[in-house]
């Protein structure tokens, strides 16, 4: 959790921590991803970090970065979008800006889902 604070401390989005990940630190829930472009982004986020350990040997502070930063299909904005970033996506979240892929087709807000 300290790592992740950290993270967060120097991506500017110290508030979100306080207010919405450190309360909840406690309990760990698991859920479905909402569809395969979630699980294959996913995927594709731990190789990444796996390649990036191994050969290029970053810290893991460092790979946060560079994941925060890759294109992902299951981030697309909108229809026009081919793909979107971590970064861009969460901030989105955080400012409470909507954007249908993040949330799901009906654009309904992630916690009304059942």
């Amino acid at each position: 959790m300290d790592n992740i604070r950290e993270f967060m401390e120097d991506d500017g989005q110290a508030f979100v921590y306080q207010r919405f990940i450190a309360p909840t630190s406690g309990s760990v829930r698991f859920a479905k991803a909402r569809d395969r472009s979630v699980t294959g982004s996913i995927n594709e986020l731990v190789k990444s970090a796996k390649f990036w350990l191994e050969q290029d040997e970053l810290s893991p502070y460092d790979i946060g970065f560079r994941l925060d930063d890759m294109p992902l299909s299951a981030l697309a904005s909108n229809k026009k979008d081919s793909c979107g970033k971590p970064e861009k996506a969460f901030k989105a979240l955080a400012d409470g800006v909507p954007s249908t892929n993040l949330y799901n087709r009906n654009a309904q807000e992630p916690w009304n889902q059942p």
